[in-house]
């Protein structure tokens, strides 16, 4: 291995990376938040400093290979996140370096999970930090890096290691202006969507933060209720297509900037992504018609999650727990297969499937057929036996990880199921305390729990006083309990400090401080 190599591209990786905390810091300025400014540049500036030395170091030789790309981009993600974490924690907007680690990997990786709970509590530039980190995650740090950087040797081995997909390639016969074409093509369509989501009426700081969420396919929202909060048909439209046209293969854009018009109406993996978003979406609109009784309302909500789903975005504007297990299925099973090569969509990829699928056909030929020539061809071009190797490895490895992670497997807990985060509708029963503090009958609340009551004992709590005042719309979910018997005692599964406000206190808590105070003044 060429470490010297290795040691100079990181260091003038992560040198180039350490001017991107210079972004959130101008957003700090700007809105006054004077601390977090001087936080940002002096982790930007220690980053800097800590890289110098090896940016300086002039290896001997200066050509690499896959191996060390691959090690190059290994330690440019281990190294950029542990440093990417340090504004959350020395900000004190996440207290614990671990949760804040967490909080940098889930927004590099463009994963989206998150273990905040009140996004809305934290300053703008954190918040504008922490989607950053999405936007910088999408194409790959390395990528900037191969754009910008002088070359060295062949950068196409780098290109290999940072971006998703089967086969990477170059969009002309230089890997550093492809990875130039790349990054201003995504900072064009970026753009796009912030214009887009501001027409709209989205606040400007929101549209530019929901922008970099969607356009590296990671989900961070700032807001508490996530895109749900603006709940307007023309929003969550813009949100569904630039979802969706950031999961295409960004090489298709470059062959539509040159006209090359053939290349993109003949690639095989775009339509099938395409047909497959469809078939999806009119499966789904069938299946949940029952619970929403308006073919608008249906295309709307199934269009939004299949795309923020098979993206894996991560953006919700419905409840699909509450959904048909049929539709719930089919968004699993687009979770896997995921965007298509090329993206800053993630999953399997449509463009591996389409080559498994060929070349499982090609197989059943040459049983049949045992003298036949038959070849395994992508848009024209004949793939290599070793790229269907590669592509069968990734399959078992991907498989392997998925089972190796399931409840019961290596001793892992189950859990619960999965984590329910996000605002979920609750119908009240007539007549309850809980109906009466809210004076409505369907309310909806925010959870970030994974445990739920156990319906096995449903009928023994409700025969000894328990009133199941709060249930999911389906009837599958006990949301809120209370005790008939007593003045106030009223158990909910959401977090009601979610929507609480000192000038608008939530109904729970009016009125258990109500109860309290007449309770007081009895005795």
């Amino acid at each position: 291995m060429n470490k010297g190599i290795v040691l100079h591209y990181l260091s003038m990786a992560l040198l180039l990376s350490s001017a991107l905390f210079v972004v959130p810091a101008l957003v700090s300025l700007y809105y006054g938040e004077y601390y977090f400014l001087l936080i940002f540049l002096c982790v930007g500036a220690g980053m800097a400093l800590a890289a110098l030395p090896g940016a300086l170091y002039r290896p001997k030789r200066r050509y690499m290979f896959a191996r060390e790309g691959m090690v190059i981009a290994a330690l440019m993600w281990i190294i950029f996140s542990a440093v990417g974490a340090l504004p959350f924690y020395l900000s004190g907007s996440i207290p614990h370096y671990v949760d804040a680690l967490f909080e940098s990997i889930s927004g590099f990786t463009t994963t989206g999970s998150s273990i905040l709970t009140d996004v809305e509590a934290l300053p703008r530039g954190i918040l504008f930090w922490r989607s950053f980190t999405h936007w910088v995650g999408g194409m790959g740090v390395l990528v900037l890096a191969i754009a910008i950087l002088p070359s060295t040797g062949n950068a196409l081995y780098l290109m290999q290691a940072e971006c998703p997909g089967p086969q990477v390639g170059k969009l002309v016969p230089k890997g550093k202006t492809s990875a130039l074409y790349l990054y201003l093509i995504y900072g064009v369509l970026t753009l796009v969507t912030v214009i887009l989501l501001f027409t709209g009426g989205m606040p400007l700081f929101d549209s530019v933060c929901h922008a970099m969420g969607i356009a590296g396919t990671g989900g961070f929202g700032i807001k508490n209720d996530g895109v749900s909060y603006y709940n307007t048909p023309y929003l969550e439209g813009v949100i569904t297509v630039t979802m969706i046209l950031f999961g295409v293969n960004f090489t298709l854009y470059y062959h539509l900037l040159i006209r090359r018009f053939r290349e993109v109406r003949k690639n095989t993996e775009l339509r099938v992504y395409f047909c497959i978003i469809a078939a999806a979406t009119g499966l789904i609109m069938l299946n949940i018609q029952p619970i929403y009784h308006s073919v608008g309302k249906c295309f709307r909500y199934a269009v939004f999650q299949v795309a923020s789903i098979m993206t894996s975005t991560g953006f919700a504007t419905a409840d699909y727990n509450n959904w048909p297990l049929f539709s719930q299925m089919i968004l699993l099973l687009l979770m896997f297969i995921g965007a298509c090569g090329g993206s800053t969509g993630g999953g399997f990829k449509v463009q591996r499937f389409v080559i498994l699928w060929k070349s499982g056909f090609a197989s059943l030929r040459k049983m049949v057929h045992p003298n036949s020539v038959n070849q395994v061809k992508s848009d024209d071009k004949i793939l290599r036996s070793e790229v269907l190797q590669h592509v069968l490895s990734y399959l078992i490895l991907y498989l392997g990880l998925v089972i190796a992670l399931m409840p019961d497997q290596n001793g892992i807990e189950d859990i619960g199921g999965t984590l329910r985060l996000g605002a979920y509708p609750c119908v009240l029963a007539d007549g309850s305390k809980a109906q009466e503090l809210y004076g409505k009958k369907e309310i909806s609340e925010r959870h970030r729990h994974r445990y739920e009551v156990n319906n096995d004992f449903r009928k023994a709590l409700t025969e000894n006083g328990m009133v199941l005042s709060g249930v999911s719309p389906d009837g599958r979910i006990v949301e809120m309990v209370e005790l008939s018997d007593h003045p106030f005692y009223i158990a909910t599964q959401a977090h009601p400090e979610f929507k609480s406000r000192p000038n608008r206190p939530h109904p729970l808590f009016r009125g258990l401080i109500a109860a309290a105070a007449e309770y007081h003044a009895a005795k």
